[in-house]
């Protein structure tokens, strides 16, 4: 395996050889790390200079598990099973999976929605979202974004343009690519939800659930992650929220206007809900702590889906009127676990699962059985925000 390296990195009393040669077989890099003892002349390093060597292996459980970029859902027998065989066809002298310590885990789902105006809807909520003091910092793109704590890292992004990205560098740089054409088009409308966790929040995770690498654990800690974390409920239009929510919520006009000015910051380019409390006296003069129950209230709000309300309005020129909450969809890409684009009866399932039978998805437009014993004031708030009435 030595003669594969890349290269070769010389750190203090130690030196490290990686290579990259067997990602086919599941392992996206491995490094050789040898301490050495002090003095040693690196240019001429026999092996009685080295006083411990350390093996890393960078995983990735779908090609070692020979998923075709499927996200792995079974248990950690499979992936013992082959970690060990694959590790075998490198090098028969290599150690086992149980000599090996887990440092990050890597928890995602892919979510494959209705068009790409979606994924940037989301996108764009996510980043607006974060509220936690313990986000250290936020990087976002075009179709990406990732946000960064001390213990674990988020990552939502555009898995079809990521695909597209990896196929185009690999025939810049090899000449060839691994990448089908039927791994193109699965991947496309698919926005991937990835949480990396480190060592700390693994020991937090295992003790919590007993078990790092298990489907009931991968699904309760992404979906409990993202809710507590990013407050997601369903998106709508400013208008909606002006007309329909803030009257209803708020009786007093100074609270209503309070509301607004929230709501209105928060929907500028570049501004956060975080933003938002931190702000909230030079905005509307509300301190901080009124701010957050204002802002608490809203999303509350149960709106004609019956799902919390998110925050954070749309853009006034959104293709949509109305952006589903996302925890629901988490929930329908884990209970499925296949890789398929949502049909429209699929949609009208997930969006409809407050109200059975009421709402249905048509030409990808959210719309409402006629006939339905829909209150008035409830018909109201659908065609306010779009819904529209169709036949059976």
């Amino acid at each position: 395996m030595l003669r594969t390296v890349k290269n070769t990195d010389y750190i203090g009393h130690s030196v490290s050889k990686s290579t990259t040669d067997f990602k086919e077989l599941g392992f996206t890099k491995i490094t050789i790390l040898a301490r050495l003892h002090p003095h040693t002349n690196t240019k001429h390093i026999t092996s009685d200079d080295i006083m411990r060597c350390y093996i890393k292996a960078r995983v990735n459980f779908s090609k070692l598990t020979h998923l075709n970029n499927k996200l792995f859902s079974g248990n950690e027998k499979q992936i013992e099973k082959c970690f060990n065989n694959a590790l075998y066809k490198i090098n028969s002298y290599l150690p086992l999976y149980s000599d090996f310590r887990l440092r990050r885990l890597d928890y995602a789902i892919d979510l494959h929605l209705p068009s790409k105006d979606y994924i940037t809807y989301y996108l764009r909520m996510f980043r607006k979202a974060g509220q936690n003091n313990y986000f250290t910092s936020c990087g976002a793109y075009k179709t990406s974004i990732s946000i960064h704590t001390k213990s674990y890292n988020y990552n939502f992004y555009d898995k079809g343009e990521e695909r597209q990205q990896a196929l185009y560098t690999d025939l810049k740089q090899l000449g060839y690519s691994n990448i089908t054409d039927e791994e193109l088009k699965n991947t496309t409308n698919v926005l991937r939800v990835e949480i990396q966790c480190k060592k700390n929040k693994l020991k937090r995770i295992e003790k919590k659930n007993n078990k790092l690498i298990d489907f009931n654990t991968s699904y309760n800690f992404i979906l409990n992650d993202i809710e507590r974390n990013f407050k997601t409920g369903s998106c709508y239009k400013f208008k909606y929220f002006k007309e329909t929510v803030i009257p209803y919520l708020f009786k007093s006009r100074t609270k209503q206007q309070n509301a607004i000015n929230l709501l209105q910051y928060i929907r500028r380019s570049g501004h956060t809900v975080r933003q938002a409390i931190q702000n909230a006296k030079s905005i509307t003069g509300i301190t901080p702590q009124t701010a957050r129950n204002t802002l608490k209230a809203i999303h509350e709000y149960k709106g004609a889906d019956g799902y919390y309300t998110c925050v954070i309005p749309l853009q006034e020129r959104a293709t949509v009127n109305y952006l589903p909450d996302i925890t629901p969809i988490i929930k329908q890409e884990f209970a499925g676990n296949k890789n398929v684009t949502l049909s429209e009866s699929e949609q009208s399932e997930i969006l409809g699962e407050y109200y059975p039978d009421k709402l249905i998805v048509k030409n990808q437009k959210i719309c409402y059985k006629k006939g339905s014993n829909f209150s008035k004031s409830e018909k109201e708030i659908l065609s306010s925000i779009g819904f529209e009435e169709i036949d059976d």
